[in-house]
Protein backbone atom coordinates (compact mmCIF):
# COMPACT_ATOMS: atom_id res chain seq x y z
CA UNK A 1 0.00 0.00 0.00
CA UNK A 2 1.17 3.72 -0.43
CA UNK A 3 -0.23 6.58 0.12
CA UNK A 4 -0.68 9.58 -3.11
CA UNK A 5 -1.74 12.73 -3.48
CA UNK A 6 -4.04 14.32 -6.24
CA UNK A 7 -2.96 17.45 -8.20
CA UNK A 8 -4.65 17.05 -11.24
CA UNK A 9 -2.91 15.92 -14.85
CA UNK A 10 -3.72 14.89 -18.32
CA UNK A 11 -2.44 11.10 -18.68
CA UNK A 12 -0.77 12.43 -22.14
CA UNK A 13 1.70 14.66 -20.70
CA UNK A 14 4.66 13.13 -19.67
CA UNK A 15 5.00 13.28 -16.05
CA UNK A 16 6.34 15.74 -13.73
CA UNK A 17 9.95 14.95 -12.64
CA UNK A 18 9.69 15.84 -8.65
CA UNK A 19 9.74 12.61 -7.31
CA UNK A 20 9.80 11.54 -3.97
CA UNK A 21 9.86 8.10 -2.38
CA UNK A 22 6.35 7.18 -0.97
CA UNK A 23 5.97 7.89 2.83
CA UNK A 24 4.78 4.25 3.22
CA UNK A 25 7.85 2.79 2.11
CA UNK A 26 10.02 0.67 4.51
CA UNK A 27 13.11 2.72 5.63
CA UNK A 28 15.90 3.32 3.36
CA UNK A 29 13.86 2.12 0.21
CA UNK A 30 13.48 4.61 -2.67
CA UNK A 31 11.13 2.90 -4.43
CA UNK A 32 8.02 2.96 -5.28
CA UNK A 33 7.83 7.25 -5.71
CA UNK A 34 5.30 9.52 -5.74
CA UNK A 35 5.32 12.88 -7.61
CA UNK A 36 2.92 16.04 -7.04
CA UNK A 37 0.54 14.80 -9.20
CA UNK A 38 -0.71 11.96 -7.71
CA UNK A 39 0.96 9.44 -10.06
CA UNK A 40 3.13 6.75 -8.88
CA UNK A 41 7.15 5.56 -10.63
CA UNK A 42 7.48 1.91 -10.24
CA UNK A 43 10.59 0.27 -10.88
CA UNK A 44 11.58 -3.40 -10.74
CA UNK A 45 14.87 -5.18 -11.67
CA UNK A 46 14.00 -8.22 -13.78
CA UNK A 47 16.82 -8.85 -16.47
CA UNK A 48 15.60 -11.57 -17.98
CA UNK A 49 11.88 -10.56 -18.31
CA UNK A 50 9.63 -9.90 -21.57
CA UNK A 51 7.61 -7.95 -19.99
CA UNK A 52 6.75 -5.82 -16.70
CA UNK A 53 3.67 -4.31 -15.96
CA UNK A 54 1.36 -3.28 -12.80
CA UNK A 55 -2.79 -4.15 -11.54
CA UNK A 56 -3.06 0.35 -11.86
CA UNK A 57 -5.25 0.65 -14.91
CA UNK A 58 -4.30 3.28 -17.56
CA UNK A 59 -0.29 2.73 -16.49
CA UNK A 60 2.14 3.47 -19.09
CA UNK A 61 4.21 0.84 -20.98
CA UNK A 62 6.99 -0.28 -18.38
CA UNK A 63 10.30 0.17 -20.42
CA UNK A 64 13.49 -2.05 -19.61
CA UNK A 65 16.76 -0.34 -19.11
CA UNK A 66 20.52 -1.46 -20.02
CA UNK A 67 21.24 -3.08 -16.37
CA UNK A 68 17.08 -4.57 -16.29
CA UNK A 69 15.59 -2.41 -14.56
CA UNK A 70 11.90 -2.21 -15.63
CA UNK A 71 10.22 1.54 -15.04
CA UNK A 72 6.88 2.60 -15.42
CA UNK A 73 4.11 5.19 -13.89
CA UNK A 74 0.64 4.95 -13.21
CA UNK A 75 -2.26 7.09 -14.03
CA UNK A 76 -3.28 10.10 -11.64
CA UNK A 77 -4.21 8.56 -8.38
CA UNK A 78 -6.63 9.74 -5.72
CA UNK A 79 -5.39 10.63 -2.07
CA UNK A 80 -5.50 7.49 -0.26
CA UNK A 81 -3.61 3.98 -0.10
CA UNK A 82 -3.53 1.62 -2.86
CA UNK A 83 -2.81 -1.57 -2.82
CA UNK A 84 -1.58 -2.95 -6.56
CA UNK A 85 0.27 -5.82 -8.25
CA UNK A 86 3.55 -6.05 -10.16
CA UNK A 87 3.12 -8.67 -13.02
CA UNK A 88 6.42 -9.75 -14.82
CA UNK A 89 6.27 -12.14 -17.72
CA UNK A 90 2.32 -12.97 -16.79
CA UNK A 91 2.84 -14.05 -13.08
CA UNK A 92 1.53 -10.74 -10.52
CA UNK A 93 3.57 -10.68 -7.86
CA UNK A 94 3.60 -8.14 -4.63
CA UNK A 95 5.95 -5.00 -5.97
CA UNK A 96 9.30 -6.71 -5.09
CA UNK A 97 11.12 -3.35 -4.58
CA UNK A 98 9.03 -2.31 -1.73
CA UNK A 99 11.34 -5.22 0.17
CA UNK A 100 14.53 -4.54 -1.93
CA UNK A 101 15.81 -2.07 -4.19
CA UNK A 102 16.43 -2.16 -7.87
CA UNK A 103 20.39 -0.83 -8.56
Amino acid sequence: MLLVYSLGLTQDAAPVDDWKPAITNQDGKEFPQVNSEGRVKIRVMAPEATSVSCSFRQSSEFVKDEKGVWTGYTRKLDEGFHYYTIKIDGAEAPDPTRYFNAD
